[in-house]
């Protein structure tokens, strides 16, 4: 597997030699930092390898198995975001297009064609609901206190 740059693994069958542990882990090396001396191509070609050693993970057998292969989807696929995030494209920086658009592609193929089920859909009225403040209990036992100490 020329991701890891371990000649060993490529000897190996791919669904013995891969998880989403290892790529996950991977992810924070030097070749997937995105910083203003990146080049792109690299990281172009580093996702473009990443592609295929996922293409090649395989999918787990029906079961519990699938839940924990979901997982290791959505984390990926977390992590893969955050580097998105992190390159400025535009339309004048073709390189950083292409980078980031691999990127999207891979992104889709993960959350679409990899996971076994579909993604939970995300309700966009939760971001809006009030949240039960766990201090409130407090701040009323504390102003009993107050106004029973204030009315003796």
């Amino acid at each position: 597997m020329c991701l890891f740059e371990e000649p060993q693994r490529a000897q190996q069958r791919p669904d013995q030699t891969f998880s989403f542990r290892a790529v996950i882990d991977h992810l924070d090396s030097h070749d997937f930092k995105v910083s203003r001396s990146t080049d792109h191509r690299d990281l172009a070609a580093m996702i473009r390898f990443l592609d295929v050693v996922v293409d090649d993970g395989g999918r787990p057998p029906p079961g519990n198995a699938q839940e924990e292969f979901d997982a290791g989807v959505d984390e990926l696929a977390d992590h893969l975001k955050e580097i998105s995030r992190k390159i400025e494209a535009s339309p004048s920086a073709t390189t950083k297009l292409e980078t980031k658009l691999l990127l999207q592609g891979l992104l889709h193929r993960l959350t679409h064609s990899v996971r076994t089920k579909r993604p939970p859909k995300k309700n966009f009225y939760d971001a809006y609901r009030p949240r039960e403040d766990k201090s409130i209990p407090k701040q009323q036992e504390y102003m009993k206190l107050f106004l029973s100490g204030a009315s003796s």
